[in-house]
């Protein structure tokens, strides 16, 4: 494995195990995209690439690299100790961005999974918990807000202030 000049990002020359899987995560994405995958096909292929993706010595390297050039610090909260690695533009967007250093951040678990709690999956997209804004598609949308209001009215409320 080659980390490449710069400290940006970790992806071994050639054909190593990251680099097949993550070539492996963008075939299925674009399927899943055109169409030829239903959701829960997807899922399924996509939570064991995941992973196997994770446990690879090029992933191990990434989240090392990245945590130690954090301090250790969650870059959240700037508070707590850093026990996971939170990648900005999620994985499942852009899988070539996986082991990029300028796309991680060391969180700790407590902010870490606060931040990814609102991305839950739910068959209707402008469901949210009480509590939690509507995503930034449906605001200024009067049928979604319509439609939000009458599920989570605190919800709506909120965001209208």
């Amino acid at each position: 494995m080659a980390i490449i000049p710069g400290n940006q990002i970790c992806i071994p020359p050639g054909e190593g195990a990251a680099a097949s899987i993550i070539k492996a995560m963008e075939r299925i994405l674009m399927l899943r995209k055109n169409g030829r995958l239903t959701r829960r096909q997807f899922i399924f292929r996509w939570d064991k690439m995941r992973k196997a993706l994770f446990l690879t010595p090029e992933y191990q390297a990434f989240r090392n690299a990245v945590l130690k050039r954090d301090g250790g610090i969650c870059k959240m909260c700037n508070k707590r100790t850093a026990e996971h690695v939170h990648h900005i533009i999620q994985v499942s967007y852009e899988p070539r961005r996986a082991l990029d250093m300028l796309n991680g951040q060391a969180a700790c678990i407590g902010c870490h999974s606060s931040h990814h709690k609102p991305r839950s999956i739910t068959r209707n997209p402008t469901e949210v918990t009480s509590g939690l804004a509507l995503p930034a598609t449906t605001q200024n949308h009067p049928s979604l807000e319509a439609r939000s209001a009458r599920n989570h009215p605190t919800a709506t409320a909120r965001v209208a202030s």
